[in-house]
């Protein structure tokens, strides 16, 4: 009895044993279903890290991507190339580089990669820069969410949920959506910040003038009139005409006595050969370049352009010969663009009001006026731009503004003309005028209300200066900017891809 009441014993304790290990077997099962159906692998494994060399030479990582943050990119890599019919989904895995094997997914992940070592690199400089406390790159980024329902739809799924794990993978929210998003926008909002505020990319009006002394030519402005006379070529290509083509060039110069002669003359000479000459017809002047910058007549001859922003005075008419032929130039002005530009900055408030169906129009003119009277409360005038700046990020209406501060700058009088290019209305036209009356100065600020009712405008008067001055500072600002994408590098930032987890772990 003892041995059959021991047998019982290690019966139950190998049944219990037993049925212990299917239990924790159906636990493991549940426990790695949902961990499938969350993406938390996606979500917490490394897909891209970006790494750097230390000043005492250890290697440090700047950043890690997750899976899901790198197919986001990977995927909006794949999507530019696939609009171009460059590759598509049932090719992905195969050779694109015979010589290393690389598979079209390779290539685009390095693509990818490349990217996000630039989100990482900026982000981290913004970070300790300070610029987060006034970045409003998630509020840029989350303008997109409100359009996924749209999408989803649009795409037949039921939810923006379903909308999102097909693009970028299981796991996918729209928070994930907002932050991976807003590291994009980050590295185009913090730039716009640098060539506004950073004293080491802004030139100052010293650093400007010096520049300007160094060759003023380049940013002079030219009216002049430009004809090419070409030889004439036998069956082995080899001019056959060349003293004809110049001889006929100087008979243009000859003419010239101003851009009508010098038309009339080159007209002539097209008739005379019995060529077409309708580029001429209703008294257009295909020879005419009218205000043309240096940097516009980049496309010119040398010798072109030096004769017309370097050499000639007003009135000069010359032939310069080439090997195939000739040109004939006449300069009617050359001068330094010194017409005045203003840097200002605007506010765009919606009045909610009017989109209401049922709102009368004496309440959406009674919304528009205390719209703007609470507006005049926080843009006071002094204010100093980077102050602002701030103010527009923080209550405007316009999604580019929260980017921009609502900077505009080298704008002239001229650019404020209601067209349905630029899509001023009359209240907008009236700002851009006030903005060019005499005694203004940093910190005047004008609140407009449309004649719709519908939006309020504040426009913020920061400063003005000449054509060549604003093109000045602009060039300097680009050399500068250039010069700091170029210092983010100074670890000799590297990236590493999970491309097998890629492949495999995100679904």
């Amino acid at each position: 009895m003892a041995k059959t009441s021991k047998s019982g014993k290690s019966s139950r304790k190998a049944v219990s044993g037993s049925m212990m290990a299917i239990i924790i077997a159906i636990v493991l099962i549940i426990a790695c279903f949902f961990t499938y159906i969350s993406g938390i692998l996606p979500k917490t494994l490394t897909g891209v890290s970006i790494t750097e060399t230390r000043d005492n030479g250890t290697t440090g990582t700047v950043k890690n991507f997750s899976l899901l943050e790198t197919n986001f990119h990977f995927q909006e890599v794949y999507n530019s190339y696939a609009n171009y019919g460059m590759v598509s989904s049932e090719h992905l895995d195969e050779v694109y580089n015979e010589e290393t094997g690389e598979t079209y997914r390779d290539w685009l992940l390095k693509e990818a990669a490349k990217e996000m070592k630039t989100l990482a690199l900026v982000e981290r400089a913004a970070k300790n820069n300070g610029f987060m406390q006034y970045s409003k790159a998630r509020e840029y980024a989350a303008w997109d969410v409100d359009t996924l329902d749209l999408y989803s739809q649009m795409y037949g799924y039921q939810t923006s949920q379903q909308y999102l794990s097909a693009i970028y993978g299981t796991g996918m929210t729209k928070r994930s959506y907002v932050d991976f998003s807003s590291r994009e926008v980050l590295v185009q909002e913090y730039g716009f910040y640098l060539k506004q505020f950073d004293t080491t990319i802004v030139p100052t009006a010293e650093q400007i003038q010096a520049r300007f002394d160094e060759d003023p030519s380049q940013y002079a402005i030219a009216t002049f009139n430009y004809f090419t006379i070409t030889a004439g070529t036998d069956a082995d290509g080899n001019e056959t005409s060349l003293s004809d083509a110049i001889a006929a060039a100087k008979k243009i110069a000859e003419s010239t006595k101003d851009s009508a002669s010098f038309r009339e003359a080159a007209l002539a000479y097209l008739q005379g050969k019995g060529a077409s000459a309708t580029s001429f017809d209703d008294g257009a002047d295909p020879t005419l370049y009218e205000n043309y910058s240096y940097s516009q007549a980049s496309y010119l001859n040398t010798d072109v352009k030096n004769f017309v922003y370097n050499e000639a005075k007003a009135g000069d008419v010359k032939v310069i010969e080439t090997d195939t032929g000739a040109y004939v130039v006449y300069v009617a002005e050359c001068k330094v663009d010194d017409s005045k530009t203003v840097a200002y900055r605007t506010l765009t408030l919606n009045n909610e009001t009017a989109s209401k169906t049922d709102a009368t129009a004496e309440e959406i003119a009674q919304a528009a006026q205390a719209l703007a009277a609470e507006a005049a409360t926080y843009c006071t005038q002094g204010l100093d731009p980077f102050t602002f700046y701030n103010v527009v990020k923080e209550h405007t209406s316009d999604r580019n503004e929260l980017l921009t501060g609502g900077y505009n700058a080298g704008v002239t009088e001229d650019y404020f003309v209601a067209t349905d290019e630029n899509g001023f209305n009359n209240t907008q036209v009236e700002c851009g005028q006030w903005l060019f009356e005499d005694g203004r100065k940093t910190g005047d600020v004008k609140i407009a209300i449309s004649e719709d009712q519908k939006t309020v405008y504040v426009y913020y008067f920061e400063g003005s200066c000449t054509a060549w001055e604003n093109s000045v500072k602009n060039n300097i600002i680009s050399e500068n900017f250039n010069t700091w994408n170029t210092s983010l590098e100074s670890g000799n930032p590297l990236y590493v891809v999970n491309a097998g987890l890629m492949k495999y772990l995100v679904y």
